[in-house]
């Protein structure tokens, strides 16, 4: 018996979709996922907020904006080693943002 393949979610999709070299485009995301072109850019958004370093490319005039996750970080300009070490950045920094402060026993 052959064990059933887990389907890639939408968000997986996109990020295979972003973390190619030449990226894609809002159009190209929509019709790839099923999406409206509102949702493809509140998805993009979402990643942004999420830690991953989207980048927009104009190519030209006359065509569209091209996004692609890229392996540099958006806040510092710094190259890291991998996209995971943007997330984590990010959650530490939100992490230390929102501390919770307590009061000793008395």
């Amino acid at each position: 018996m052959t064990a059933p393949s887990k389907r890639k979610t939408k968000k997986q999709e996109l990020i295979q979709l972003l973390t190619r070299k030449s990226g894609a485009d809002v159009a190209t995301i929509s019709d790839k996922l099923s999406w409206k072109t509102h949702t493809t850019r509140a998805a993009l958004s979402g990643l942004r907020k999420a830690g991953y370093a989207v980048v927009g490319d104009k190519p030209g005039e006359g065509k569209a904006t091209r996004y692609r996750i890229s392996a540099t970080s958006a806040k510092t300009g710094e190259t890291v080693r991998s996209l995971s070490v943007i997330r984590l950045k990010r959650f530490a920094f939100d992490l230390n943002r929102t501390r919770i402060h307590r009061r000793p026993f008395v």
